[in-house]
């Protein structure tokens, strides 16, 4: 006859064996369904699932000597003891639990089996395995070691009280679920992972996730953590690679080299002791060094940078502007590639700035530094003897603006050497290449070197020393000197504010006026100089040698006061009977007496250029505008032309003043 086992509805003590000897365990004939409640005495074997016939569940407290226990097809509840526990669930939904109270050392054996299973196990080695559905695992603080396998489906690992899984081996569990502890685990493990939440996600602020890493690797967070969650992560001292979030996260490094990525968020990496390299990522961050020769990836105007004094030699690269402070120990400061304009500032080391291919301003701040520029059009600013800039030829219109004294060597592409505001006198020199160099308030000695160059000293009493090559000065002070030797090739210019005389020594071909309605008195020496005034009423005396001069707006005045000879022919471009006059020096036109206004009968315009009486001794070729003089007025003696002007003028006496 069949044996069965009713409980009505109470708690039943017994072996295992006596269990097993029963082909039906229920709570009575009438109730079919309630969950039996059953405690094992003693160890051995208990398989429900024929006794409960696929209708009851069973709750079953095991002892503390160690069984093995198998559910049925329901909801069971399987409870081990202090022994060395194997518990089946079977298939359900069923709870199993390797002790119900009290320290567990022992190592059991959990298969939650079909269903949406909940695992505990807190002590001793573990074999938990979750089978089919979505489970849910548990491991507790004395857990030693073993295999959490969760099986198939979607699985959560929940850790309590335990703070170490690096000597478990998880397998197949998609959720890593904390109580806001610091789990310390191998980055393979973590990253195993599709998410590790904290027990109050999802909320507004979730607690932040902590985790310590075990061993050497890689852990990239911002593919396991919620769009919400934070974390904060420390590395091992065998060297991590860490990679935040989308959160405000907390990246700590070891005594190895370590790479800390911030990802988004505005996070703090801490890079430890090793050399680390730090990237804030997207966000304004904070970044500490450490010991160790650190690099720092600066992409945020907000990231901040800290580095103290002696902890190795440190480099920030940035694609923002970027002034390192005097707090900062970093010697490297270096613009990642692309063409954004970077301006770049350093301390007080000595510094190595580098460009990109933008048009930056390098800064090096005080030391002797190293400026490298790139292919933009960039500047940089000098302010130590020691300061070396590296700019290779072709690329870019490169500036210098120092303060103090500086010379291009042939190596440097540099065009421009601009000296820095104020009134300490600079000696400032070009290279082979066309230079322009400008000069300070102060009194400034300015050396194009070969090129065509441009020398502009400044308001100070400086001097100008030009080329080989067809150079442009820039005169503002009487004091300015000009040294340009003659026969050297090019064409040159001064450009003056000031009245200016070329001497015979200066090979200088062009003299123009500065803009502006200040009139100027210019002269020429014996080459054939270009003299142009401006808008004011100028005085142009071209000097010896066949000069072209050009009075500009105002009332201009021409003077001839050199010996007259077909050598020493000046072309007027633009006489204006109205405005301009012709001076005429004593000495050279002689025979007048007097000085003063020219007499009606010593001019005579006439067509073909010849004196018609003794008195006739300027006389001007209204068909051809040439401007001649005759000493005796009565055409036996050659007329000499002095002059060219526009034909067909209505020149009279008027026009001409002896002096």
């Amino acid at each position: 006859m069949a044996k069965t086992l009713d409980t009505a509805g109470r708690g039943i003590s017994g072996t295992a064996a006596s269990f097993s000897s029963y082909e039906t365990i229920r709570v009575s004939q009438q109730d079919l369904t309630t969950a039996v409640d059953l405690q094992i005495e003693g160890g051995g074997v208990l398989n429900l699932a024929k006794q409960l016939s696929g209708q009851r569940a069973v709750n079953v407290m095991a002892s503390d000597t160690g069984n093995t226990l198998t559910g049925g097809s329901l909801n069971d509840r399987l409870l081990g003891g202090a022994g060395k526990d194997i518990l089946n669930g079977g298939n359900g939904d069923d709870y199993l639990a390797g002790q119900f109270s009290g320290m567990d050392t022992a190592d059991d054996v959990l298969s939650g089996g079909a269903g949406r299973d909940e695992i505990y196990d807190y002590g001793g080695r573990v074999a938990i395995n979750g089978g089919t559905g979505d489970d849910r695992i548990f491991v507790g603080g004395d857990v030693t070691g073993g295999v959490v396998d969760g099986g198939a489906d979607w699985d959560v690992l929940g850790w309590s009280g335990r703070t170490d899984i690096s000597g478990l081996t998880i397998r197949n569990v998609e959720v890593l679920e904390t109580a806001g502890e610091n789990i310390t685990g191998t980055a393979a493990q973590f990253s195993a992972f599709q998410r590790i939440v904290t027990f109050n996600e999802p909320t507004t602020t979730p607690t932040p996730i902590t985790l310590t890493v075990a061993g050497k690797g890689t852990l990239d967070l911002s593919k396991i953590l919620s769009g919400q969650q934070a974390a904060t992560v420390f590395a091992s001292d065998a060297g991590n690679t860490l990679i935040g979030g989308s959160k405000n996260d907390a990246l700590y490094g070891g005594l190895s080299k370590d790479s800390l990525d911030g990802g988004a968020g505005d996070d703090t990496l801490d890079g430890g002791e090793g050399d680390d390299t730090l990237d804030g990522g997207d966000g304004a961050d904070t970044m500490i060094g450490g010991l160790g020769s650190d690099i720092y990836h600066v992409d945020h105007s907000g990231d901040l940078v800290e580095e103290i004094d002696g902890e190795g030699t440190d480099t920030v690269y940035t694609s923002v502007n970027f002034a390192l402070t005097d707090a900062q120990s970093i010697e490297t400061l270096i613009a990642t590639a692309g063409t954004d304009p970077l301006a770049l500032v350093g301390n007080g080391l000595a510094n190595r700035i580098v460009g990109n291919a933008g048009d930056n301003r390098l800064n090096g701040g005080a030391g002797a530094d190293q400026l490298v520029g790139g292919t933009g059009d960039d500047t940089y600013i000098v302010d130590d003897a020691g300061d070396v800039v590296v700019e290779v030829n072709g690329r870019g219109l490169d500036t210098v603006v120092t303060s103090v004294d500086y010379k291009l060597s042939d190596s440097q592409s540099i065009e421009v050497v601009l000296a820095a505001n104020g009134s300490a006198p600079l000696t400032l020199t070009g290279n082979r290449f066309d230079n322009k160099i400008v000069g300070n308030d102060g009194d400034n000695r300015l050396d194009g070197g070969a090129g065509a160059d441009i020398l502009d000293g400044g308001v100070g009493a400086d001097v100008m020393t030009g080329g080989n090559d067809s150079d442009t000065f820039f005169v503002d002070n009487l004091g300015d000197v000009v040294i340009e030797q003659r026969g050297i090739g090019g064409t040159d210019s001064v450009h003056t504010s000031v009245n200016f005389q070329i001497s015979e020594s200066q090979g200088i071909e062009e003299l123009f006026a500065a803009t502006g309605t200040s009139g100027v008195r210019l002269g020429g020496n014996s080459l054939a100089n270009r003299i142009v005034g401006n808008e004011g009423n100028n005085i142009l005396d071209g000097g010896a040698g066949n000069d072209q001069l050009i009075g500009g707006a105002g009332s201009d005045s021409f003077v001839f006061s050199t010996v007259l000879s077909r050598s020493n022919v000046d072309v007027i471009k633009d006489f204006s009977v109205v405005e301009d006059t012709i001076w005429l020096d004593h000495d050279v036109f002689s025979g007048f007496t007097g000085f003063g206004a020219l007499s009606a009968d010593a001019f005579l315009s006439v067509a073909g250029g010849k004196a018609q009486d003794a008195f006739d001794r300027i006389i001007y070729d209204n068909q051809t505008g040439d401007l001649f003089f005759d000493a005796d007025g009565s055409g036996r003696g050659a007329a000499i032309k002095f002059a060219e002007l526009d034909a067909g003028l209505r020149l009279t006496a008027d026009d001409f003043l002896l002096i």
